[in-house]
């Protein structure tokens, strides 16, 4: 009858939610994020408690080095479905004032940092700064799409260091390098949210001129905005 067939489903959503709810040691689990938990690296069961695994999308990470050894910093890179994020911490006594990225579909054709496409001042030294270019920009890769990335910073004096890549440009008369990651995607991006700190701030880069370097405003906020510097430029003449 039609309220048997009720009172089955109720108890068989019962012994569902009982199963989530007791869980028992070095057993497999689900934790209800889909950002966590491969094959290699499932959700366990620790402590009756259900531990996120290995994250699906995991971090790519570079490191700035000045000369060929001295590490100055780590660059972390992910991704949600609208933007790239870059993510650098210093790991020394370097703080960097100025900027210079490079993110983009194509290869690093040369090295001299004032081409890149993305340049920005920081307000003040900083041993962690916080970037994310649109995807749209990129041209909307997909995981087998290759994004190009190098960069640079400078502190106070003009002291350089570089993001430590796998390949050489064509042009590389400055010591620069560069790589590249994909994007990776899973439902609801929680490895975005354990990286990014909302309340500092982020340099965003909705888009770039080909011939004109954008200058990052920064914003305490995950909707800050950036302004080209053409338009800076003709804000000025019409004053």
């Amino acid at each position: 009858s039609l309220s048997m067939q009720r009172l089955l489903l109720l108890f068989i959503t019962f012994l569902l939610a009982h199963s989530q709810l007791v869980c028992e040691d070095n057993t497999t689990c689900d934790d209800f994020d889909s950002c966590t938990g491969t094959n290699s690296f499932p959700d366990m069961c620790t402590g009756g408690q259900c531990t996120p695994g290995a994250d699906v999308c995991p971090t790519y990470v570079k490191h700035t080095v000045i000369g060929r050894s001295e590490t100055t910093g780590e660059l972390q890179v992910t991704n949600d479905d609208k933007w790239l994020y870059l993510i650098w911490n210093s790991a020394s006594a370097f703080r960097a004032s100025r900027v210079f990225l490079f993110s983009s579909s194509d290869p690093l054709a040369s090295d001299d940092p004032t081409t890149f496409p993305f340049q920005f001042q920081l307000s003040s030294d900083a041993n962690s700064v916080q970037m994310r270019v649109s995807l749209d920009y990129l041209g909307n890769p997909t995981e087998l799409d290759p994004i190009y990335l190098s960069l640079r910073m400078e502190n106070e004096a003009g002291a350089g260091t570089w993001m430590s890549g796998y390949f050489s440009p064509v042009h590389h008369t400055h010591g620069g390098s560069y790589s590249y990651t994909s994007v990776c995607h899973c439902a609801g991006y929680s490895h975005v949210n354990s990286l990014m700190d909302y309340s500092e701030e982020i340099f965003s880069f909705p888009q770039a001129s080909p011939t004109v370097v954008p200058l990052g405003i920064p914003s305490d906020s995950p909707s800050s905005v950036i302004l080209p510097s053409m338009l800076l430029a003709i804000l000025v003449l019409a004053l």
